[in-house]
């Protein structure tokens, strides 16, 4: 099987009740889906979402650490 395409695309998606923590207020929450092709046809599809106060992570390290397993500049992942 070889990776044939791979696509992401950032999502923001309003909750229908926002919710409160200690530090803010969540009205929303972000994610990326990403979509994986192979030669044989198959795909698959994942989701990242960031949690910024508790993992450090943002839409951006998540696009870079994507970029980063696939050996690819950010620019030549959609």
């Amino acid at each position: 099987m070889v990776i044939t395409d791979i696509q992401t695309e950032r999502q923001t998606i309003l909750l229908n009740k926002p919710f409160k923590t200690a530090l803010r207020t969540v009205t929303h929450a972000q994610s990326v889906i990403v979509r994986l092709s192979v030669d044989n046809g198959l795909c698959g599809w994942g989701e990242a979402v960031p949690t910024m106060m508790i993992t450090g992570e943002s839409i951006e390290s998540i696009e870079a650490a994507i970029c980063q397993t696939i050996n690819l500049p950010p620019t030549e992942v959609s």
